[in-house]
Order: structure tokens, then C-alpha cells, then sequence
């Protein structure tokens, strides 16, 4: 954000936990008393990762329950999202909220809600486009799915171009591993970049 004149970003941290409700009023009264605030959200997802199916079957009953649990936790984060979109959206500010596009969340029924009323729109974005590698330097795709308020067109089409150029038949690499996947949770500066370019010109 210090390439950029007059932006400045406010990261809602693990630390400052958005399951606290002191959390999201802080949240709520800064969309009221800064003009042009815009919000973006990219909350934890592991819990509702394809390959929770493994772990489940493989760690049995009691990994099942707490991870339920867990996924209560991830759920009510949702709909805390959805209550601070749908506010800044009466202000007419940017919303956005992303998560991988094979994410099993997109399923959760608040979510789905928020994204329909608000005719919300979607982009997907590939990682190899941005130049993410594996630890092999393999290009590997990783796919996010954002969704973008609608009266934040000018983000939308940043974001379009950001697709694989690879040919058909393509292979991408593998993640590699806890370190890979680790690797890949943060943005590249240039998706960095491009976002707040496309919020803020």
C-alpha cells in the first residue's frame, strides 16, 4: 500500500480475532468514519480443503468432531463478513472476498446468500499467471475465486487478465508439501499490486 498515494491499509489479524465482537464493531465504525473504505476478506479455509475428506477417514471419529467444530468457528467468521459487507455496501464502497476456487465454504448458505443479493461477481485468478512455482520452480495453477461487488468493476478487470498462458496440455507442478502449501497462502506482491490498483487507480 506505500506504493500507492493516500492508501493505507488496515489488516484485521489472526491475533485480533474476527470471532470477537469487539473485533467487528471496530470493523463496522471504521466503514462509518472513513469515506471511500473498501473491504476485502480472505478467511482461513483449511478446514474446508478437498483433502479434509482423507483426513477424516484416516484420523477417524474424534478429528471429525473437532474439526466440525472448527468448520463452526470458519462459518460464524462468514456471516461476521457478511454483516460488515453488507454495511459497507450501504455506504457504496468496494466489497470483495476471496478463497480458492475448490474451497468446499462457497457451499455455506449465508455466503451464497450475500453473493446472489448483492449480484455480486466473480473472477478467478491462476497462480502461475502471477508466477507462483512449486519448490521444484515448477509453475503450479492455483486457482482463487474472488467475488466483487458490483459497483467495483474497475477491480473486476484488473483481475480478469490474470489466467494461465500456458498452452493446452499444460502440466503444472504439485505443491510440494507443508512448506509449498504455506507458501501459497499469502498473495504475490503483484496480485498485491493489482488489487489495490484496481480499488484505488
Amino acid at each position: 500500500a506505500k506504493d500507492f498515494e493516500k492508501v493505507h491499509v488496515i489488516t484485521i489479524t489472526k491475533e485480533m480475532d474476527l470471532l470477537n465482537p469487539a473485533t467487528e464493531k471496530e470493523i463496522l465504525d471504521a466503514i462509518k468514519k472513513f469515506p471511500g473504505i473498501s473491504i476485502h476478506a480472505s478467511l482461513p479455509c483449511t478446514v474446508w480443503c478437498l483433502r479434509q475428506h482423507v483426513n477424516i477417514s484416516t484420523k477417524g471419529p474424534e478429528y471429525a468432531k473437532d474439526l466440525e467444530r472448527r468448520r463452526d468457528e470458519s462459518r460464524t467468521m462468514v456471516r461476521a463478513f457478511v454483516r460488515i459487507g453488507e454495511l459497507a455496501l450501504q455506504h457504496g464502497r468496494a466489497v470483495s472476498f476471496e478463497w480458492p476456487k475448490s474451497c468446499e465454504g462457497w457451499a455455506i448458505g449465508e455466503l451464497i446468500d450475500f453473493i446472489a443479493r448483492n449480484q455480486m461477481v466473480e473472477v478467478i485468478v491462476d497462480g502461475c499467471s502471477l508466477g507462483m512455482t512449486n519448490a521444484l520452480i515448477e509453475p503450479i495453477l492455483k486457482q482463487w475465486r474472488f467475488i466483487v461487488s458490483p459497483n467495483a468493476m474497475r477491480l473486476v478487470e484488473a483481475l480478469r487478465p490474470l489466467r494461465c498462458g500456458h498452452p493446452k496440455g499444460f502440466k503444472h507442478g504439485e505443491l510440494q508439501g507443508g512448506s509449498d502449501t504455506k507458501k501459497t497462502e499469502s498473495y504475490p506482491l503483484r496480485l498485491c499490486r493489482t488489487m489495490l490498483a484496481g480499488l484505488f487507480g
